[in-house]
């Protein structure tokens, strides 16, 4: 082989590797695009957008809330997102205010210590807002779901009337183990009877019954009088509770 065709195949093998590197370049670089996009394109979930919010102990109150309260949970994790993404909420979410917020709307979150409840007026108008939904009778309603009502897999805005989405509650209760927990709060515990017989009335001492009866057990024993506990359905403000 001459010299001219040595020095024309080493220029054809340097041409061909600065190919092969451009290639590699150019997939690169397509390769981190198509990733930024994908990462532009994601839209985050509710509850990564709330948790983005939180401060000093809101992990800890949102995983209890989340465990003990399920699908009321889902609810205000919901609707904060939606304030949060709206700029209604510009504030951070600590262990006390987020404790506080889910008292405001009768959800009484249990933790192992103690957090301290703010009661400054930033937190109440945060409150307010949410209240404003919360005590809406058909959200109030709709918190209660069980996994298969066919409304649980409906939007917010897709919901029906309240009386249609008690029936769908007392048919599918019973299916629902954890419809009803003895560590639920005393008037949750009654809100769930009531809905469970799709909102027929029941006497005192039914109540009474169930709670001290039905649904208390040796860990979680309910000791209540029927006294106690008719004080405390008439002093209720957040579920409706009447008498007939």
């Amino acid at each position: 082989m001459s010299k001219e065709d040595k020095d024309l195949e080493r220029l054809k093998a340097k041409r061909l590797a600065e190919m092969r590197d451009n290639l590699s370049s150019q997939r690169a670089q397509e390769k981190v695009a198509a990733s930024q996009k994908e990462q532009q394109n994601k839209k985050p979930s509710p509850r990564e957008i709330v948790v983005k919010r939180l401060g000093y102990r809101g992990m800890e109150v949102l995983q209890n809330a989340e465990y003990q309260f399920p699908k009321e949970t889902e609810i205000i994790v919901l609707k904060l997102s939606e304030l949060i993404s709206s700029g209604d909420i510009k504030e951070v979410l600590d262990g006390g205010n987020l404790l506080a917020l889910f008292r405001a709307v009768g959800i009484n979150i249990r933790m192992k210590t103690k957090i301290n409840v703010e009661k400054d007026g930033k937190f109440v108008s945060l409150s307010d807002k949410l209240g404003k939904l919360e005590r809406s009778p058909v959200y109030l309603v709709a918190g209660r779901l069980t996994e298969t009502s066919p409304s649980k897999s409906k939007a917010m805005g897709e919901l029906g009337d309240m009386k249609s989405l008690i029936r769908e509650i007392s048919q599918n209760a019973k299916s629902d183990s954890s419809f009803i927990r003895s560590d639920m709060p005393v008037q949750e515990i009654v809100f769930r009877t009531l809905l469970a017989r799709n909102n027929r009335p029941m006497s005192l001492t039914d109540l009474h019954y169930e709670l001290t009866e039905k649904w208390a057990t040796p860990v979680r024993p309910i000791v209540i009088t029927q006294e106690r506990l008719l004080r405390i359905l008439d002093s209720d403000t957040y579920y409706g509770f009447a008498r007939k």
